[in-house]
């Protein structure tokens, strides 16, 4: 239901061009190369014929040469501030956001960072600051400057690597996030 890409075709003609496809690379034994090994697992369920086939994980790289964020103190009975980076939509998590609101409230700041049009219209519902678009070179010092104690990745579909993960943790900002696709095995409790 959260699927706004690839309208045009029918199942039946889209599943015809994935079996064309599987087909060409299993008798050209070619191989494939993902971003995450989550990538490479959700392949081979959907498809199970390349259980054996060759497929090469090489993450994404990212050059980001900005000084970390400073952790900022905070007291015990001060309310967390948390960011939310990216662009926002059904598929990165507005409905959990909006469902969390009434119980982040007493404990957090939100600020909604790069989040769009649509993050724009939530954070006005929500009573949260926004930030609808950034310059990429500014990131650091707005995360800087809005000195987060975290960040929130709240996507309810896999993602298959996420720049935004990668931004944040450059920046030693510590992410909270749904426990799904590259989230689950890029971040490591205590490490990452």
């Amino acid at each position: 239901p959260l699927n706004s890409f690839f309208k045009e075709g029918t199942s039946e003609e889209w599943h015809t061009m994935r079996n064309l496809f599987v087909e060409r690379l299993i008798a050209n034994r070619i191989e494939i190369v993902v971003p995450s090994p989550s990538v490479a697992m959700t392949l081979r369920r959907l498809e199970p014929r390349l259980t054996d086939h060759p497929i090469l994980v090489i993450p994404h790289g990212i050059d980001l040469e900005a000084p970390r964020v400073p952790v900022t103190k905070r007291e015990a009975s001060a309310r967390l501030k948390i960011v939310v980076l990216g662009r926002l939509s059904p598929q990165k998590g507005t409905e959990l956001l909006r469902a969390a609101a009434v119980d982040l409230g007493p404990h957090a700041e939100i600020v909604l960072l790069g989040c769009g049009k649509v993050g724009v219209e939530l954070g006005e519902a929500l009573g949260w600051r926004t930030i609808e678009r950034y310059e990429p070179a500014d990131l650091a010092a707005l995360l800087a400057a809005e000195a987060p104690h975290a960040s929130l990745l709240v996507s309810v579909v896999p993602e298959t690597f996420s720049y935004t993960l990668s931004e944040l943790q450059s920046l030693g900002i510590p992410p909270l996030a749904t426990a799904l696709g590259s989230f689950a095995e890029r971040i490591v409790e205590g490490e990452t």
